[in-house]
């Protein structure tokens, strides 16, 4: 039981005053379970990775087509009551243990050492504000020009940022990663994708992607064009869209998008499906910084009649 109290403190002096952000930690340490253990898989059977996506794929259609999902929606909602509610619980008596067992010995250390952290922190955090601001100010709309190249090599400008982007199918989620060694989140995957496949360079957080690239509506998109999706009021999230996949199976017809997910069945670089319950819900926008397919057209017969 002593032993239990002494974890349970650590833990939370380690949240209250260091930052750490004990639910991304385990998060993290799940995702990275989970990708082992896919690796692991496919290093013995190969093709099992890819099996497994399917399978989740044919079983998440079965669950939307039954109907089922509502009741575990439901189920979920409450499930996560219970849960608020044993954490508050859980916090509160913690609170406790720590005024009693340890407040008196750690409280005024720890209490000085935030006082200067945040003293010398001051004058940065304002010039970073600062710099921000500026950079914010000063960024331009993130198109690609189509008159500043030929229009061969515009043409397969979407169909090089989609290969380049599925060739980063499989790599973990890791939050701030912009690298496949180091993994990657859904805007660092999407800035990737474009560098290094057409050689754009697009702004790092989903946020800056979708006010610096041009709105387009929902029936516009292309296979190519950005899709992203907000929590509350904040842009979270980004993808690229695929298109409709004509292949077989349960994904037939259906709207497709390569993302790097931090949730759900499935995470890291994933295709994930438009209609999917959670996507649906918290789709915001579709957007553009390629040239479209009419643009190019309309340039081809410009070129063609000079």
């Amino acid at each position: 039981m002593k032993k239990l109290i002494i974890i349970i403190a650590v833990l939370f002096i380690a949240s209250r005053y260091f930052g750490l952000d004990i639910k991304k930690t385990a998060s993290t340490a799940y995702t990275s379970v989970k990708t082992t253990a896919y690796r692991v898989a496919d290093a013995i059977h190969p093709g099992a990775a890819q099996d497994f996506e399917d399978i989740d794929s044919q079983l998440s259609a079965a669950i939307v087509k039954s109907g089922a999902v509502d009741t575990i929606n439901t189920q979920a909602q409450k499930a996560l009551f219970h849960t608020r509610t044993f954490l508050n619980r859980t916090g509160r008596q913690v609170n406790r243990l720590y005024r009693i067992y340890l407040a008196p010995y750690v409280g005024p250390y720890l209490n000085k050492l935030i006082s200067s952290t945040k003293q010398t922190s001051v004058t940065a955090g304002s010039s970073a504000r600062a710099s921000a601001a500026n950079t914010a100010a000063a960024a331009a709309p993130c198109t690609v020009d189509l008159s500043t190249m030929e229009l061969a090599q515009a043409s397969q400008l979407r169909k090089n940022f989609i290969n380049y982007s599925m060739s980063l199918h499989g790599i973990p989620y890791v939050w701030g990663g912009e690298t496949p060694k180091q993994g990657m989140d859904c805007s660092g995957f999407v800035k990737y994708a474009s560098m290094h496949g057409i050689g754009v360079a697009l702004p790092r957080t989903a946020q800056e992607m979708c006010r610096s690239t041009a709105s387009i509506a929902d029936s516009e998109r292309e296979p190519g064009d950005l899709v992203f999706f907000k929590s509350g009021s904040k842009v979270d999230h980004v993808g690229i869209y695929l298109g409709k996949y004509q292949g077989k199976g349960p994904l037939h017809g259906r709207e497709l998008f390569i993302n790097s997910a931090n949730k759900g069945p499935r995470t890291g670089v994933v295709i994930s499906a438009m209609d999917e319950p959670y996507w649906r819900r918290h789709f915001y926008a579709s957007r553009r910084f390629l040239p479209s397919a009419a643009e190019i057209a309309q340039a081809q017969a410009q070129a063609e009649s000079l």
